[in-house]
């Protein structure tokens, strides 16, 4: 037998102090357990803001460009209804245009109208360039018409009489150039869904 040199009091010392010493262990361990699951909480939550800040923003840019996508289709039909009102207008503003040049070499008159056409068709509805490439044509015969009627400065009713039958065949032309552009715009804004 081994003689034990501890009395009953040494050995309940040593019982509390392996005892404290094991508790002292426990809790320090488990004190480490709490402040490492602290630290990834921490770390969660500094992810989480930097996920949100990431999905605000991704929400942000995706809002702006469908804003923008709607701005550039409002522009864009805003800019066929006054294409679309120009080819309406286009026939009696050429009558009338005729009848001021015809009789008058140097008449007022709206010298920038067809321009507009090309400028609008050209900025916003590149789909419209045949269409403005034959209008090109019709208005060419237009102006061909006026400079023969402009040669003789002072042109009699009758000279007049018998130019009208050539600007009425290019009048009607350019009636049914017009009709046929303003269904393909309203085609073109019902395909953009606003119609």
């Amino acid at each position: 037998m081994i003689e034990s040199n501890l009395s009953g009091l040494d050995t309940v010392i040593l019982a509390v102090v392996s005892a404290f010493g094991g508790y002292l262990g426990a809790y320090f361990k488990k004190g480490a357990e709490i402040q490492s699951m602290s630290d990834n909480i921490k770390e969660l939550a500094s992810q989480q803001k930097i996920i949100a800040e990431a999905t605000e923003s991704v929400k942000h840019d995706i809002e702006h460009q469908v804003w923008r996508k709607k701005e550039q289709e409002l522009i864009k039909r805003q800019k066929m209804e006054e294409f679309a009102s120009l080819c309406i207008d286009l026939p009696q503003h050429l009558s009338e245009e005729y009848a001021k040049r015809t009789v008058d070499v140097n008449a007022d008159y709206d010298r920038h109208y067809y321009k507009k056409f090309m400028l609008i068709q050209r900025l916003y509805l590149p789909k419209f360039e045949k269409d403005m490439a034959e209008l090109i044509e019709l208005y060419g015969q237009y102006e061909s018409l006026v400079g023969e009627a402009q040669q003789n400065t002072n042109p009699s009713l009758t000279e007049l009489r018998l130019m009208l039958p050539k600007f009425h065949k290019v009048r009607g032309e350019i009636e049914f150039f017009s009709a046929k552009v303003v269904g393909k715009v309203g085609d073109e804004i019902e395909k953009m869904g606003h119609a």
